[in-house]
């Protein structure tokens, strides 16, 4: 009996918070809405950089920096933060901000009355309208919708000047759709009551669109920055021993000019056989070379790959898709084109083993298995 009373007072709690809903006024679902915006795109965030720590990305980061030193772009990444860009979160947000934008046009035709009104639901319509054109076409570019031969031949025939002046077409569409944004968010912010909504959900996309992915894209390349920030420091303080260094002997050939003549003159009597002796022994002695095989090479076009084929080290594969044939390297978390197959089959490109630097065969270099 307990139980069923606690779930008829769940039950009518949750009617009760509905009932709410349905009672909440225009104005407070434009205020509850941006909220909802920025909760979705933390919610995003978190989870983009779970994803990153969990398939590796801080090991893909390290080999990165081993192979690439401290001060280089590659070692940087754009991991996960496409995530609160597109895919599910992405499109949350975006119908999000399509409700807000519905919200604060019913709470401004309920605030105002007349001409106001007439030319913001024509601007919302004209923006709805342009915004279908657009993706109908991007959709036929990119082959996700197909049009007919027939179709194709008839709209030449029936609209030959839409055809045969494709650049004042493209003009008058951005003429119409700029001004009609114009309109419709210049009303939003021109009526008092709406102009604090409009700005709230301005700073809840920038929030979720800017704010979020630059915070996550800084936390996933945190080892970078900081090797980065050590590279810098570094370099600034060799800058500045070698400063001091140049003054330091600025100041002692001053302080030592005196002496000279009198150094020159025993240099004279004696000593000149002996330092000359010294001086040819040394040069006879053959310096010793103690760089790497990368450091020793200045060919842009040799390739020396950090823990070849090892657990969080780099790969490489030999990929046949779209683009053609290419050589890709890949450390776990994103992966680039390097050249051409047939660059590298010509011997244009060739790969090596950083620590060893064994060449890398091209017939070696397994082919990528495509999803």
């Amino acid at each position: 009996m307990r139980k069923v009373k606690k779930m008829k007072k769940d039950r009518i709690k949750f009617m009760l918070d509905i009932q709410k809903w349905k009672q909440m006024s225009m104005e407070d679902l434009a205020n509850h809405i941006p909220v909802v915006i920025m909760a979705t795109a933390m919610i995003a965030g978190v989870i983009a950089y779970i994803m990153y720590i969990v398939n590796g990305g801080y090991l893909a980061q390290i080999a990165a920096i081993k192979e690439y030193g401290f001060i280089s772009t590659d070692t940087f990444t754009a991991g996960t933060t496409g995530l609160v860009f597109g895919g599910i979160a992405g499109n949350i947000i975006l119908l999000l901000l399509i409700a807000e934008l519905v919200v604060l046009s019913l709470n401004y035709c309920g605030i105002c009355k007349g001409g106001k009104k007439t030319a913001l639901i024509a601007s919302g319509i004209l923006i709805l309208v342009q915004i279908a054109a657009a993706f109908v076409l991007l959709w036929i570019r990119i082959g996700r919708v197909t049009v007919e031969p027939n179709a194709v031949r008839a709209l030449i025939v029936n609209f030959p000047e839409v055809i045969m002046y494709v650049k004042p077409v493209g003009i008058t569409y951005t003429i119409l759709t700029v001004g009609a944004l114009i309109v419709f968010f210049g009303l939003l912010l021109a009526e008092a009551g709406s102009c604090g909504m409009v700005t709230f959900t301005a700073e809840a996309m920038i929030f979720a669109k800017v704010v979020v992915p630059i915070v996550v894209w800084i936390l996933e390349n945190i080892l970078a920055l900081g090797a980065a920030v050590i590279g810098c420091i570094f370099i600034f303080v060799v800058i500045l021993g070698i400063g001091k260094l140049l003054l330091d002997g600025l100041a002692s050939a001053g302080s030592g000019g005196e002496g000279s003549g009198q150094s020159a003159s025993s240099f004279e009597a004696g000593g000149s056989s002996g330092y000359s002796e010294s001086r040819s022994e040394k040069r006879s002695e053959p310096k010793r070379d103690n760089r790497t095989p990368r450091e020793k090479d200045k060919n842009p076009n040799h390739h020396y790959i950090a823990n070849y084929q090892e657990t969080g080290g780099i790969k490489l594969y030999k990929v046949h898709n779209s683009m053609g044939n290419y050589v890709e390297l890949d450390n776990s978390v994103v992966s680039r084109k390097v050249c051409s197959l047939a660059d590298a089959e010509k011997g244009k490109h060739i790969f090596y083993r950083e620590n060893s630097g064994q060449e890398i065969r091209l017939d070696d270099i397994p082919w990528k298995k495509m999803k």
